[in-house]
């Protein structure tokens, strides 16, 4: 599974890992491309998670104009721009054991490398820029494919998820809101998540869990 991560004499510092089924506009790549090119030691993508130590993670997906998420991880293989350093770091040796965890499960090198990407920034600075929109992220699934699904691979990649809060600590940071960005298909460019922004669009906060 890791090998989706091993790319030989790369010709760009950025790096742009996505799974088969998925697709994202040409504005979105081209807006998201920009934004990681002020951040590049940090990940720019699509699919906002939260991480909380004791529950798994959240899906935090903009809806029906009623959510705005606390995000503190992206889900890389669904789309993320990220430098291609990261990828060495994820074949070097103090990160063998996990991945052969995710390869030996068949899932969480997305998380594992949303991990490595944390590590590698200063204490501050180690959120992600996520990249959302009222819709719900802005690709569109091709196919319903994937290696693992259902309840017995949300369990697996959990357990995966513990051990890797066990081994690396928590490094995750979530991401102000001047780091989100909001995408529509009627819009040109990306719009920053600005407490103006979230009142006209009345976007509301979801706390199911305590702040971490």
């Amino acid at each position: 599974l890791s090998s989706r991560f091993k790319v030989d004499r790369l010709q760009t510092e950025a790096v742009f890992p996505v799974d088969d089924d998925m697709r994202h506009s040409c504005v979105s790549l081209r807006e998201g491309f920009r934004l990681w090119q002020r951040r590049p030691r940090q990940m720019v993508g699509f699919a906002a998670r939260r991480i909380v130590p004791g529950f798994c993670y959240q899906v935090f997906p903009i809806e029906n104009h009623i959510y705005y998420p606390l995000i503190n991880m992206l889900w890389v293989t669904k789309g993320a721009f990220l430098h291609r350093d990261y990828l060495k770091v994820y074949f070097s040796q103090d990160f063998d054991h996990l991945r052969r965890l995710v390869d030996g499960n068949l899932t969480g090198e997305d998380m594992l490398m949303g991990f490595i990407v944390a590590l590698g920034n200063p204490p501050g600075q180690r959120w992600p820029v996520a990249l959302l929109s009222r819709q719900g992220i802005d690709d569109r699934s091709c196919s319903n494919r994937a290696l693992h699904k259902g309840k017995q691979a949300q369990v697996t990649r959990c357990k995966l998820l513990d051990h890797f809060l066990h081994v690396l600590g928590f490094p995750l940071e979530l991401a102000p809101f001047s780091e989100m960005y909001l995408s529509d298909k009627h819009v040109a460019t990306l719009v920053p998540l600005s407490d103006e922004l979230r009142m006209e669009w009345n976007l509301h906060p979801v706390l199911k869990f305590p702040l971490v």
